[in-house]
């Protein structure tokens, strides 16, 4: 049929009507289109082919309407494909008049509660997700919409399977530069929940980055810096915490053979000047380092780096007094200062040699007394 006002065309099946002799003889069919002024107006009706029974007459009806894609046509007034089972009205869109009336109008809880369960255990075909994809494709949700969602979607979990199924769908894919851009720009400034942070922890436990995965966001932090307001949040995050001798076994092992640059090295002297060590990270320091030897490639490391330094009137008054104070407490516990006492002069002159030139000056007293 084509309407002889608008020029929309429609495509239908019509079986004849008892009484009725031809097709051309049914004048009362007006199309079976919701479209009110394609109804009304008045129409040609031009008869494509003939059938003796409804099925073929469906299935020719089918066939047209996928071959002139009339859904999604503005040319035709058709709003559903014909198919064995029904009408699909994927593709379908409203007319302007149709989306003025919809505008405003909500549906009743009772017929949300229809339609999610008359939908319950459907699934959709490929073909239709993709053309579902391929209609969305540039919409942006406003903010309105975005928060209903939102909240739509509060208290729900996911399933493993839906998880696993998301993850798959997202492994190889990268965000472009953009979208990176936009993402981070969104988070700005938000701030996450304690519940929330406690379920990310709880979520991550147990799992280990893999090495391509650590050099990826190696890369992408190398060139950052820390603000100090961030460094003093994790400081106050970690006082108090202890690694398990497992953690420090495998961080020692992590460590091992690597050096560190003189860049580095560079940095972290200028991050630590003027910094003094209390007395109980001291003792933890002391502690640590008893029943350790020190190597003799070390010895001459630390010496030759000395070498040439000399300390501050304060620095050495410092030494001092600190060398005195142990010498004290020693006295009063009853052990021995040292064993030099009863070397030969040759022996305490090779223990001499042995201390570090900012000690020396301050043990010969006590060695050669």
């Amino acid at each position: 049929m084509r309407g002889e006002v608008s020029g929309k065309l429609y495509i239908g099946v019509r079986m004849c009507p008892e009484g009725v002799g031809l097709p051309e003889d049914d004048v009362k069919y007006q199309s079976s289109s919701s479209d009110q002024a394609f109804i009304c107006e008045h129409k040609t009706k031009t008869i494509v082919t003939r059938h003796l029974s409804r099925q073929p007459a469906l299935q020719a009806e089918a066939r047209l309407q996928r071959f002139y894609e009339v859904v999604p046509s503005p040319h035709f007034v058709n709003r559903a494909y014909q198919t064995a089972t029904g009408f699909d009205r994927s593709g379908a869109m409203h007319s302007p008049e149709t989306r003025a009336k919809m505008r405003g109008k909500t549906h009743s809880q009772e017929t949300k509660d229809k339609m999610s369960k008359a939908r319950k255990g459907k699934t959709l075909s490929q073909e239709t997700k993709d053309k579902m994809s391929k209609a969305n494709k540039g919409k942006t949700l406003g903010q309105e919409n975005k928060d209903r969602i939102s909240d739509a979607l509060k208290g729900r979990t996911v399933r493993q399977e839906t998880k696993d199924k998301i993850s798959d769908a997202l492994k190889g894919q990268q965000h472009s530069q953009e979208r990176k851009d936009k993402m981070s720009k969104a988070r700005k400034g938000k701030t996450l929940s304690q519940e929330t942070k406690d379920k990310m922890s709880k979520a991550n436990k147990g799992k280990t980055l893999g090495q391509e995965t650590k050099d990826r966001i190696s890369d992408a932090l190398k060139g950052r810096t820390v603000r100090q307001e961030t460094k003093d949040k994790i400081s106050d995050a970690l006082k108090g915490q202890q690694h398990s001798q497992e953690r420090k076994d495998k961080m020692s092992k992590a460590r091992k053979g690597k050096t560190l640059s003189q860049e580095t090295k560079d940095k972290m002297s200028k991050a630590n000047k003027g910094k003094t060590l209390g007395q109980e990270n001291k003792d933890r320091i002391s502690d640590a380092l008893k029943g350790r030897t020190v190597r003799q490639e070390t010895k001459d490391k630390i010496s030759d780096a000395l070498k040439g330094q000399q300390h501050s009137q304060e620095r050495k008054d410092k030494i001092s007094k600190g060398m005195k104070d142990l010498w004290a407490r020693r006295r009063s516990t009853g052990e021995k200062l040292m064993v030099i006492g009863s070397q030969s002069t040759d022996a305490k002159e090779r223990q001499l040699r042995l201390l570090s030139q900012r000690q020396c000056m301050l043990h010969r007293r006590f060695i050669l007394n």
